[in-house]
């Protein structure tokens, strides 16, 4: 198994531009990748955004990032 890199370099950017397989810290040392972004209809301003933590296995389940729905312009430090 090769280390993980748990604390990777990050950059704000809006929850909007999230796609699947990007990496995004939801806290100091919780690295996680992006599997699904759900969007709102062209009307919403939100979007859904299912990750795993990197060490998860691909069966176990995604998990909402924030919890809940997020703006659009709602920063998120994704890994660069």
């Amino acid at each position: 198994m090769t280390d993980l890199d748990l604390y990777p370099k990050t950059k704000a950017v809006p929850a909007g531009t999230l796609r699947a397989g990007h990496v995004v810290v939801e806290s100091h040392g919780y690295p996680a990748v992006v599997v699904r972004v759900a969007y709102g209809a062209q009307t919403t301003r939100w979007v859904t955004v299912y990750c795993r933590y990197i060490w998860q296995g691909s069966q176990e389940l995604a998990w909402i990032l924030g919890g809940s729905k997020l703006l659009n312009s709602t920063p998120v430090d994704r890994a660069v």
